[in-house]
């Protein structure tokens, strides 16, 4: 009897007790030492998310121009935002960064994913297609550049890339880009020719830009249109003609024989020219002298304006028309005649003996004009540069994503791996009570 109450008494399970009850006081019982199995866990997930966090960045980049919709640049050509990670603009990136033979460009590109984050819809007569104006940029570095702020280095990509498009898909600078270096093997007088023509291209640019905004000036630097276009004049009237006419006083030539036929081939292709438009000049002449002078009158008809009015309108008769055509065959046929002129005068200082000592100085005046025509060039392209920019300001903008220090460490990756752990520990708790009880029961 008093065996049955001892087992009633020790081995018996309380009424009142639930399943799982053991393990709750277990765990309780245990509660500092899984709080700081917990907390550890929390450190050390936090820890490596954080540093995880390090070598990531991303970048949203927007095209905000009317051809981005058709996927073109603001130049016509083809838009291609894989160019972003291209060689030069990640090569232009790392020398911004400092760290130019240092990184490894090929590693560096697989490191830069670009996926479109919005899109234009472009409709045509056959189909319809999206172009892309919106991107998402992300910098995810490998193991070998963890090194490096990855934050730090997409700016730097991305401000590489803006400045390459800027500078090479907003506008066409070919004929500045362009520069003359061979002249060895062309005749001196030539060489003038070409600069000339060079200087006259780079006038022409700056010209277009100046009737665009007459008023723009780079407040960054002395340089502006108005002072480059001063200093093209100032080549133009001043370092051509002064070499032209050492060339001609000094009589110098490469091979007399050879230009001379050349000049003399354009003289009789000038003359041409000019005879041609001699005669319709002269035929044109004649007409108007014929014309009946009764068919001269001026011919007013009723007409309306953009705003409905009435208004007489004079009309031009064929006096008026053969008039122009032979104004305009008298300046071509005078322009030839001039050419002309001017290449017999050339033939006539080619003749005469050549001064020995005049090649050295005039091979260093042409090195002299090409240094500084190759000069204004570059002058007019970096200022067209920044004029682009601040034109064109809008036509891409970049934001950056910025983390806060609970993004970084994922708080709720953080949260749920602790949450796992914690099942876990209760689990193998349970499992030990219930594997307990078992053993105690077979035991009895």
């Amino acid at each position: 009897m008093g065996k049955n109450k001892e087992k009633t008494g020790n081995e018996e399970e309380n009424p009142r007790s639930f399943p799982g009850r053991e393990t709750l006081l277990i765990l309780w019982k245990y509660k500092i030492y899984i709080l700081i199995v917990l907390l550890a866990v929390a450190v050390v997930s936090s820890v490596y998310y954080y540093n995880e966090s390090k070598g990531k960045a991303t970048a949203v980049l927007t095209l905000n121009y009317e051809e981005s919709a058709s996927g073109l640049y603001p130049n016509g050509t083809r838009l291609n935002m894989n160019y972003v990670k291209s060689d030069k603009v990640l090569e232009t990136a790392v020398e911004y960064a400092g760290i130019k033979g240092n990184v490894d460009i090929k590693t560096l590109k697989d490191c830069i994913t670009i996926t479109p984050a919005a899109v234009k819809n472009v409709s045509t007569s056959s189909n319809d297609y999206y172009i892309t104006t919106t991107y998402n940029i992300s910098l995810s570095l490998k193991k070998g550049l963890r090194r490096l702020n990855s934050e730090n280095l997409l700016k730097m990509i991305c401000q590489a890339y803006k400045d390459i498009f800027y500078g090479n898909y907003t506008t066409n600078r070919t004929i500045l880009t362009s520069e003359i270096s061979e002249v060895d093997n062309i005749e001196y007088y030539v060489i003038a020719d070409m600069l000339e023509t060079k200087a006259n291209q780079l006038k022409r640019f700056i010209s277009m830009r100046m009737d665009a905004n007459s008023n723009y000036s780079n407040d960054d630097s002395v340089q502006n249109f108005k002072t480059l276009s001063q200093k093209v004049d100032n080549f133009l009237n001043y370092d051509i003609v002064k070499y032209r006419a050492f060339i001609l006083q000094s009589s110098i030539k490469k091979n007399a024989s050879h230009y001379t036929q050349v000049l003399n081939y354009k003289n009789l292709m000038q003359n041409q020219t000019y005879q041609k438009n001699m005669a319709m000049y002269d035929a044109n002449t004649k007409g108007i002298n014929l014309y009946n002078i009764m068919m001269s009158a001026i011919v007013m008809i009723p007409t309306r304006d953009d705003t409905g009015d009435y208004y007489m309108s004079k009309t031009n008769s064929e006096i008026d028309y053969m008039a122009k055509n032979a104004s305009s065959n008298l300046t071509t046929a005078n322009d030839r005649l001039k050419i002309i002129e001017q290449n017999t005068n050339i033939l006539k200082f080619i003749n005469m003996p050549a001064w020995a000592e005049g090649y050295d100085q005039a091979n260093s005046m042409i090195v002299s004009m090409i240094s500084t025509l190759n000069s204004l060039a570059n002058d007019i392209v970096a200022t067209d540069k920044v004029y682009v920019e601040h034109k064109m300001n809008n036509y891409l903008t970049i934001s950056y994503g910025t983390k806060s220090f609970f993004s970084r460490i994922h708080i709720k990756r953080v949260f749920t791996i602790c949450l796992g752990v914690l099942f876990v520990i209760v689990c193998f708790v349970y499992i030990e009570q219930a594997s307990h009880r078992k053993q105690k029961y077979f035991e009895l």
